[in-house]
């Protein structure tokens, strides 16, 4: 599902297994619009999120996601526990406590997170990620807690991480890697 415009997504719940090349619990991609109060409970197998794989202009506020999500063998090796990749939008007040794990060692690049992949222009904040993040040696080139990758414009704020994390390189407990004038 994609969603383009500005929808809004209140008070919505999946469990169950999702398998493909780029997944998510919740909402494949979605530009504009907000959701809130949402939840994701389950096995993803696949590129992608627990609960949104790619977040444009799209906040998030007071969501979860629970579970797994593992890439084996997926081409471009990136997985985050609540959101994959957020650019300009806010996730607030939510939690993520999604084991994710990225297994592709023919791959060599990619972001692992365990609230986010890859945050640009984002804010963060009151939001905490407590599952375990691994990468495969050559896979995760950019591994955090919380967040894989911050780039330019990104702000975090009074959010945490408590699970293992592990990776190649740009391996860090909280981030990944920052980059500009993410702070």
């Amino acid at each position: 599902v994609s969603t383009d415009g500005a929808p809004t997504i209140r008070n919505s719940k999946v469990t169950g297994n999702i398998s493909g090349f780029q997944v998510a619990g919740l909402i494949s991609t979605t530009e504009g619009g907000e959701i809130r109060n949402s939840e994701f409970s389950g096995t993803l197998s696949g590129n992608g999120a627990g609960l949104v794989s790619r977040s444009e202009r799209a906040d998030i506020y007071n969501s979860e996601s629970h579970g797994t999500i593992t890439t084996d063998g997926a081409a471009s090796g990136s997985a985050a526990g609540l959101v994959l990749t957020i650019s300009d939008a806010v996730v607030e007040r939510s939690l993520s406590t999604m084991n994710v794990r990225v297994r592709d060692p023919s791959f060599s690049g990619g972001v692992v997170g365990g609230l986010a992949g890859n945050a640009s222009d984002a804010t963060i904040r009151k939001s905490v990620a407590t599952g375990s993040v691994e990468g495969e040696a050559r896979t995760s080139v950019n591994a955090g807690g919380l967040v894989g990758e911050a780039d330019f414009g990104t702000q975090i704020e009074a959010s945490y991480a408590t699970g293992s994390v592990s990776g190649a390189e740009n391996v860090g407990g909280l981030l990944g890697s920052i980059k500009g004038d993410a702070r």
